[in-house]
């Protein structure tokens, strides 16, 4: 009895453990692609936890992507995908992304919803972008021209920074 108690114990702490146990074999959720850079796509993981770019990388025009399908004859759950930018010992919250499965032949595709977390003030009876550094609000704008299905939900999304470049040093996912 001992020996399975020790044995379950185990289990969950290899878990829930980042790099380690059922985690490792979390699937990929989206993949991140600068486009104003040769790097290849940051993969978002479905790891528990804040995970950071061991590279961060700046760029004009972000696209987020699907990636791993997922078989089964029910839906996923949701997922929450929270993208962080700043430096990577004081990541800021950028935006939410709201991860839902829709069926395909190939099995579950992941589709995005982006919830922009805008940094607002008012002054002087206007409201006006909080900036995240020095000349950089945190306005996002989405951008190409593909349409979202009846859901609000789009196969990809581009989006960028209204004022610049956008690094992004990490992610959670939910």
């Amino acid at each position: 009895m001992v020996r399975i108690l020790a044995t379950a114990a185990l289990t969950l702490a290899l878990a829930f453990r980042p790099g380690g146990g059922a985690a490792a074999d979390a699937p990929t959720l989206a993949k991140l692609q600068p486009l104003a850079s040769t790097q290849a796509p940051l993969e978002i993981i479905g790891r528990a936890g804040l995970q950071l770019s061991t590279s961060p990388v700046s760029s004009s025009n972000w696209k987020l992507t699907s990636a791993d399908t997922v078989a089964g004859d029910t839906r996923p759950a949701d997922r929450l995908i929270e993208l962080y930018t700043g430096t990577a010992s004081a990541p800021i919250l950028l935006c939410r992304i709201l991860l839902r499965y829709y069926p395909s032949r190939a099995g579950w595709i992941p589709y995005f919803q982006l919830n922009e977390e805008p940094l607002l003030t008012r002054v002087n009876g206007r409201w006006q972008p909080i900036e995240i550094a020095p000349g950089v609000s945190a306005l996002l704008v989405r951008k190409g021209g593909m349409l979202p299905n009846a859901e609000g939900f789009f196969p990809a999304i581009e989006f960028g920074l209204s004022s610049g470049p956008l690094t992004v040093v990490g992610w959670r996912t939910r």
